[in-house]
């Protein structure tokens, strides 16, 4: 073999050194970690930006927070001296406790200093406010008010036995202006009190009553006098205090507000210098992103470009080496691709066979799939079941509120009217007491007892109606004598009913002792049977009559209130055991009506197994008519 002669002239360049003068090239992999290195950077920036900002803008809630319990506090300590409530004495010294543990957080701040000592102070007046208070008495019948209280009733209550009229009158004029006092702290019924406390002392000793009577009398009024000098003390030293706290109050107030303007001035500079840096790291970061991709994506291009012919068939491309990284590496190992394309297209076809195997294991790997998806669908279809359900759930829970609503509403309504009613005749009795008769006395006592009556009936509705909605109704279910339960109940309304000119007729067809007994609830059975009986009375016109009837309807007993009342329009009929429904026809006597009535008596039927319902015509009366099972059909539950 014979070799050629280099063709390089003498003169020229010895290739090591061309080669020993090449730029080395950097690895990409290092280009990458360069990149990924400042991304990190920037990325550590912003972090450490985003926790000042955090730590600035925690800093600006907490003084709207402090701002928050600081107010909180005095209008609690506004509830206390209205309300003079504990609760309300805790909330005070529970905010100012959160405001104290805040401005810790603020301990570089002067005014946040300034302001720690002045809520110091702030809490040690109303300690001593409340102190106040308590010795005032937190309600009417404790404190000093409570002995003040006391005293006088005695007092009234030993000249109320002895008839001394003259020294009644006194003491309800003194209790009158003390009141007065209490009520619109005005100095002058002070001096009242104390000339007519004095004057019903001399009285007293002027009397003719046994010494032990006058002594006990004298020592009453002294001790009420001495209690009363001390509330009127002690009401003055509150108004002094409560003085001092509004003022501190004031000063406190531009505090915060400049601790609060302060934290969101320096929250806002924060805000904008961290935005800068993100606005500028991220402008680096999309400049560094394309100078990255335009020295590594035009190789790639180019290797890409050559992989397309290679994909329509030409195998002989080959790819310029551009540098000695790893995209030079990729070029070189592209050419050596595609002298091994022919060889691997062999290896190819040996391995069809196989990749025919495997479309076979994947073929039953999708019906298994499908069978998943199948699964799936079901569970989809109970998950939106359950969805309904929950819709159904809600909708209940809304209209819950609702009734609950309305029930609150209308028992406002109702105990509203007999409380006004009592409050007028109270202070008719307070005016007008000297000038009243005995007989004026009892009739307004009469009135008053009714609307004590009427409140008390409202009441136990409510009570009831609750008891069944929340299941806490308890019913102690047991055989008993429907017969005496009924004959008891209709001599109850017997009276009530010859006032209206109201006949009530009792038809027993059970005169038979060996009939068999009712099962329920006795008192409820009663309830029941005093609602309808009521009912009948309360909607009969005068001169009508009342039929009360009990049968034996072989496996049940049946009690039939049948009147000759206005009867029921079909629009009552619809609605007629609801709750709070006010039907058409109205109370001949203006009785009250709380419309809760006939829904408690159908739940409380229901509850121990048996029916009620109403057949009734417009303008021809009505018949509710109820039926209790018979105690030797029906297995007694458990209502434990």
């Amino acid at each position: 073999m014979k070799f050629r002669k280099s063709s390089f002239p003498s003169d020229s360049p010895d290739p090591l050194s061309l080669a020993a003068h090449k730029p080395v090239r950097i690895p990409i992999r290092l280009k990458i970690l360069a990149f990924a290195l400042f991304i990190v950077f920037f990325a550590v920036i912003i972090a450490i930006f985003a926790f000042i900002q955090r730590s600035v803008l925690a800093s600006s809630v907490q003084a709207g927070e402090l701002q928050a319990e600081l107010l909180k506090a005095n209008d609690s300590k506004n509830k206390f001296l209205f309300r003079r409530l504990q609760n309300d004495a805790d909330a005070v010294d529970h905010h100012l406790t959160n405001a104290v543990t805040i401005l810790n957080n603020f301990h570089r701040d002067d005014n946040a200093r300034h302001l720690f000592g002045k809520t110091q102070h702030y809490r040690t007046v109303f300690q001593q406010l409340a102190e106040k208070m308590r010795e005032r008495g937190m309600n009417e019948n404790s404190g000093a008010e409570g002995t003040l209280r006391h005293a006088i009733h005695e007092a009234q209550n030993i000249a109320a036995q002895y008839q001394q009229k003259s020294f009644e009158i006194l003491l309800l004029q003194a209790r009158r202006r003390e009141k007065d006092f209490f009520m619109r702290r005005d100095d002058a019924y002070i001096n009242e009190v104390r000339q007519i406390i004095t004057q019903a002392i001399a009285i007293n000793t002027a009397s003719n009553l046994d010494v032990a009577l006058r002594n006990q009398l004298n020592y009453y009024l002294n001790t009420y006098l001495q209690a009363f000098e001390q509330a009127t003390a002690l009401i003055h030293s509150m108004k002094i205090l409560d003085d001092q706290l509004n003022s501190e109050m004031e000063h406190i107030e531009p505090l915060i507000t400049n601790i609060v303007a302060v934290r969101q001035e320096r929250s806002a500079m924060v805000e904008n210098i961290v935005l800068l840096v993100v606005f500028f790291c991220l402008l680096s970061s999309v400049a560094l992103a394309f100078v990255f991709a335009y020295l590594i994506a035009e190789p790639i291009a180019e290797l890409e470009r050559a992989a397309e012919k290679v994909a329509k068939g030409q195998h002989d491309i080959t790819v310029k080496v551009r540098s000695r990284d790893e995209v030079g590496n990729l070029a070189r190992v592209f050419n050596t691709m595609t002298a091994n394309v022919q060889q691997r297209t062999r290896d190819l076809e040996r391995s069809y066979n196989e990749i025919a195997s495997a479309n076979t294991f994947i073929q039953h790997q999708k019906e298994l799939l499908e069978e998943q998806t199948i699964a799936t669908q079901r569970a989809n279809l109970e998950l939106s079941s359950l969805n309904v359900k929950l819709k159904r759930f809600n909708a209940d829970l809304e209209r819950a509120n609702q009734e609950k609503n309305e029930f609150l509403g209308i028992a406002a309504h109702d105990l509203k009217n007999p409380l006004m009613g009592m409050r007028g005749l109270i202070s008719l009795l307070q005016l007008s007491s000297d000038e009243m008769t005995k007989s004026d006395v009892e009739e307004t006592a009469q009135i008053l007892q009714r609307s004590i009556e009427r409140m008390s009936t409202i009441v136990s509705n409510l009570l009831d109606i609750n008891a069944i909605e929340t299941g806490n109704m308890k019913l102690a279910i047991s055989p008993f004598d429907l017969r005496a339960v009924l004959a008891e109940t209709v001599g109850d309304y017997a009276i009530r009913a010859d006032e209206k000119g109201i006949t009530i007729f009792l038809e027993n067809t059970l005169e038979d002792q060996s009939e068999p007994n009712a099962l329920g609830d006795t008192a409820a059975v009663r309830q029941i049977l005093d609602n309808l009986v009521s009912n009948a009375v309360k909607y009969s016109p005068s001169g009508k009559r009342i039929w009360v009837r009990l049968l034996n309807k072989n496996d049940a007993l049946r009690v039939e209130v049948q009147d000759e009342g206005p009867g029921l329009s079909d629009d009552d009929k619809k609605k007629l055991f609801g709750k709070f429904v006010r039907l058409s026809a109205q109370p001949t006597g203006n009785e009250h009506s709380t419309g809760l009535g006939l829904s408690i008596v159908k739940r409380m039927v229901e509850a121990m197994n048996g029916r009620v319902w109403c057949e009734a015509e417009l303008g021809r009366g009505a018949t509710f008519i109820v039926e209790l099972p018979v105690a030797a059909t029906v297995e007694v539950p458990d209502f434990a």
